[in-house]
């Protein structure tokens, strides 16, 4: 993460993963890769953040149902 001002911090990021029932049906081409920019501000409670995310590989199966390759997230507390 990169300091904007004593609070503020904007981060890059990349993801890559999946979830499945079964790690054996777990396929290279099934896992998903996204890249996105956030803003991450620190509070006395922990931090928040504010993130933008683009699936590089959105499947042409969840874009027929509706699904959008980029999204906004919005997370209180640590990643994990």
């Amino acid at each position: 993460s990169l300091p904007v001002m004593r609070r503020f911090e904007i981060a890059g990021f990349y993801d890559v993963g999946n979830v499945v029932a079964d790690l054996g049906a777990l396929r290279w081409a099934d896992v998903s890769h996204t890249v996105g920019v956030g803003l991450r501000i620190k509070t006395p409670f922990g931090p928040i953040r504010l993130s933008y995310g683009i699936n590089l590989n959105l499947s042409a199966q969840l874009r027929s149902i509706g699904y959008k390759p980029g999204h906004f997230f919005l997370t209180i507390g640590p990643p994990f």
